[in-house]
């Protein structure tokens, strides 16, 4: 091989070379975002069916409180009011309809969840994040 075609060639292993760093940073950013809407997943689905202990190991402190006062609202009530309500939300089958990523380490996940006998869907959003301290996402706001 002449001078002329070893640099051609060396140029072109570099450029596949950075190519295939550039793709495996991409997909370990997606896959990265992917947990964390799985975590939101996760979170929302226990939490519209009333399992709350459940719910509350995806959140931050400040929405652990809103849970765990959520779940003290529920307990408090009558019993078969309770029950009923228990028995609606365990009906619920919430839709992932959107993930907005506001960073690699950010992002709010927004359902529809139908109610028997309603027309239109409730809408909520999950916004989570990646905790570096806690080496987890956590829940930081629902709406």
């Amino acid at each position: 091989m002449n001078d002329k075609t070893s640099d051609t060639m060396k140029k072109i292993l570099l450029s596949i070379s950075l190519l295939a760093l550039t793709i495996a940073g991409v997909c370990s950013c997606s896959s990265h975002a992917d947990e964390g809407a799985e975590a939101a997943d996760s979170f929302f689905f226990a939490y519209t069916a009333a399992e709350y202990d459940k719910a509350m190991t995806y959140c931050n402190d400040e929405v652990r409180e809103a849970v765990e006062e959520t779940a003290a609202v529920v307990d408090s009530l009558d019993e078969n009011l309770r029950e009923a309500y228990l028995e609606l939300s365990r009906g619920l089958s919430p839709e992932r309809v959107s993930v907005y990523e506001h960073s690699s380490d950010s992002l709010t996940v927004e359902y529809h969840t139908l109610i028997p006998d309603e027309i239109e869907p409730i809408c909520n959003a999950v916004t989570i994040i990646y905790s570096e301290a806690e080496q987890g996402w956590k829940v930081v706001d629902v709406r």
